[in-house]
């Protein structure tokens, strides 16, 4: 019997060891995977936005392009009032395609004017949850240069009954870019350089550091030459260097 019993004491230490070591290393794994999910929940949360994509996002003067609208909403949302700036001068809106719209219902047809695209109109029940397309711009490229599209007003209202206004998270994906290359610049490499041809003229001239000049001041234009995302001194020195030395 004290044979036995040994035995089972024996056993019984190994058994509680090793519970413990699962214990021990399992409950960092557990604190491990609890934060993961926080983490997660944390980037879900409150995170309905608009969404902005220019397709193709490079194109000749003439071309087409086409402008994707999106909005994804976290909260069930009926109704969205949304609008898109673009620069006039480089790009003109021939239509806005809403046959494969979640929207339903338009408080008013969709519509151009003076630079911006107003959208604006609701879902039936209680709304839409996720991304889905509001819109399809259908554009022409004008002007060289790097177009801008950018969501400047954007609400959503939530399907509780009461309008009640959803908060929208500025992603960075509000905004696109368009870069537009001078008629003929990708037929060849000669001509690449003409990217700095802003009024598409065939030459890089005083017209052309005019407008630069005036897109800058009134930033209603975007030049980037050296395709860093930005409008800079080293845009303006591109610029120069093409219409003196070129």
């Amino acid at each position: 019997m004290r044979y036995t019993f040994a035995k089972l004491k024996r056993w019984y230490r190994q058994k509680r060891n090793t519970h413990s070591g699962t214990v021990r290393y399992a409950f960092p794994a557990v604190l491990a995977f609890s934060a993961l999910v926080s983490f997660a929940g944390a980037l879900m949360s409150d995170s309905s936005y608009v969404r902005i994509e220019t397709v193709p996002d490079r194109v000749v003067a003439g071309q087409e392009v086409t402008i994707n609208i999106y909005a994804s909403a976290y909260t069930p949302t009926n109704a969205v009032d949304l609008k898109i700036a673009y620069p006039e001068q480089q790009l003109h809106v021939d239509r806005i395609d809403t046959g494969e719209s979640i929207i339903t219902i338009w408080t008013a047809e969709p519509y151009a004017k003076d630079g911006r695209v107003y959208l604006q109109g609701g879902v039936f029940r209680k709304g839409f949850l996720g991304e889905h397309l509001i819109a399809r711009i259908k554009a022409h490229a004008i002007e060289s240069g790097v177009a801008r599209i950018v969501a400047t007003e954007s609400v959503f209202l939530a399907g509780d009954g009461k309008g009640t206004t959803v908060a929208v998270t500025n992603t960075g994906s509000e905004k696109a870019n368009v870069q537009i290359d001078a008629a003929g610049s990708l037929k060849s490499t000669v001509s690449i350089g003409l990217i700095t041809d802003i009024n598409g003229d065939g030459k890089v001239d005083f017209i052309d550091i005019q407008k630069f000049l005036s897109a800058w001041h009134n930033s209603q234009s975007y030049f980037d030459f050296n395709g860093d995302g930005k409008m800079t001194f080293i845009d303006f020195g591109i610029l120069l260097a093409h219409a003196f030395f070129h």
